[in-house]
């Protein structure tokens, strides 16, 4: 009895030894490519043009784009460069004021590299000749540090879908 468990033994672990270092090779090769110039340029085009403000972020590369979609007005952000502050938080604030002004409206959170979508608010929205102009501030105020680390300025037509 004991040398048939030893028989069987030896050859799991034989078929382990040839099948678990042909399964790390496959994985490995099925890997997705990592983010690199190629893929940030088609980003680029995807998402919209980089958002320019001031604050504490002002150097990172976060794109931006606005969009009608049967959901409301969206406005789409996705950074390129890890944020190094805590608990960012998106809002939208009427362009007349600074800083996070009293109407101003929750879009979410905002980490990592993903893209985020956030509906706008119905006052963002106003109709012109071209489609849905938006007008109003961008603001990033990161819970952690209580504080507005970028201001920006949204303006723009939103791109009809």
């Amino acid at each position: 009895m004991n040398a048939s468990l030893r028989r069987r033994h030896r050859g799991v672990v034989l078929g382990l030894a040839l099948v678990l270092p042909l399964g790390f090779v496959a994985a490995v090769a099925a890997r997705p490519v990592p983010p690199g110039p190629l893929l940030e340029a088609r980003i680029d085009a995807a998402v919209g043009a980089l958002l320019v403000g001031k604050g504490e972020l002002e150097g990172v590369r976060i794109l931006h784009g606005l969009e009608a979609t049967e959901r409301g007005l969206e406005l789409r952000l996705q950074a390129l460069d890890e944020l190094d502050t805590p608990d960012v938080l998106a809002y939208w604030c009427p362009a007349d004021g600074q800083g996070l002004a009293a109407g101003a409206y929750l879009l979410g959170g905002l980490h990592g590299l993903d893209a985020w979508r956030y509906v706008l608010p119905a006052r963002a929205a106003r109709p012109s000749e071209q489609g849905t102009e938006v007008a109003g501030r961008l603001v990033l105020y990161s819970l952690a540090h209580a504080q507005v680390v970028l201001e920006a300025e949204l303006r723009g037509v939103a791109v009809e879908r």
